[in-house]
């Protein structure tokens, strides 16, 4: 039997061949879509993955941390004051624009912690010191958005939603799920 399959596949070489690259092509196809899908989750739970949390709280219906909306101060004292509860910060990401130094605005992610424990702060540094977030304005951006924002330096003056910023440190590879920098 096997024989008699091999001699009929041998037998049109221009078949086998066609088929062979489609069944090549399919597998190609599918690794690819593997991948993004793969890449996709992990951009998507970065926040949550490095953020150092045990138990992150949100409002019933969030979909994803990059796009939730603020809960009430009033939460982050109730979650306190749960026995067995180290501690509780609110962890802030939001949407806003970035002023650039020819009058252009770029829409950024803005993502910020409590300044005395910075939990969730910046885990993969190109330039600067994470901790610098703790100077006032100070702001970190990732190098991989950095030609958006008009190549900011370390040290440059910026303005994010009407609010002074200064530039204090890169990162690199923490970006948003959404295009957004």
């Amino acid at each position: 039997m096997w024989l008699l399959a091999v001699k009929a596949m041998l037998a049109d070489r221009g078949k086998l061949l066609t088929t062979l690259l489609g069944v090549a092509f399919s597998v190609v196809l599918v690794n690819l879509q593997g991948g993004l899908l793969l890449g996709l989750i992990r951009k998507a739970s970065l926040l949550v993955d490095y953020g150092q949390a045990d138990v992150w709280v949100g409002h019933r219906h969030m979909n994803n941390v990059d796009m939730g909306s603020v809960i009430p101060e009033r939460w982050v004292q109730r979650i306190r004051g749960v026995d067995g509860v180290e501690r509780a910060e609110p962890y802030v990401v939001a949407f806003g624009q970035f002023a650039m130094p020819d009058g252009r605005f770029e829409n950024v992610v803005v993502v910020g912690s409590e300044p005395g424990c910075l939990l969730g702060n910046a885990w993969a540094m190109a330039d600067g010191d994470p901790r610098a977030v703790r100077h006032p304005d100070g702001v970190l951006i990732d190098v991989c958005d950095a030609a958006r924002l008009g190549s900011p330096h370390i040290g440059d003056v910026r303005e994010i939603s009407g609010q002074r910023a200064k530039i204090v440190g890169m990162t690199r590879g923490i970006v948003s799920f959404t295009t957004n920098p």
